[in-house]
């Protein structure tokens, strides 16, 4: 299998298990704390809007835990 090709079954993989409810969870909680470090550093940014973009990030971050030890039955 070339690169191309290997590239290609990995994003394919990636997109499927986007669709899943692990996979939803994830793309949540990567979107959240991207998005909460692009801001960390602005020195313009409110505090409230720094604040709310922590606590999306926190939700975020605890359901996919959350999950992840159902998965492990923990």
């Amino acid at each position: 299998m070339s690169d191309s090709e290997q590239w290609r079954a990995m994003r394919e993989r990636y997109a499927r298990f986007r669709e899943t409810e692990l996979g939803r969870l994830f793309t949540a909680y990567d979107h959240a704390t991207i998005a909460y470090w692009q801001r960390d550093g602005d020195e313009t940014i409110s505090d409230t809007r720094l604040k709310a973009l922590d606590e999306a990030c926190r939700k975020a971050a605890n359901s996919f835990l959350a999950k992840l030890m159902d998965l492990a039955n923990v």
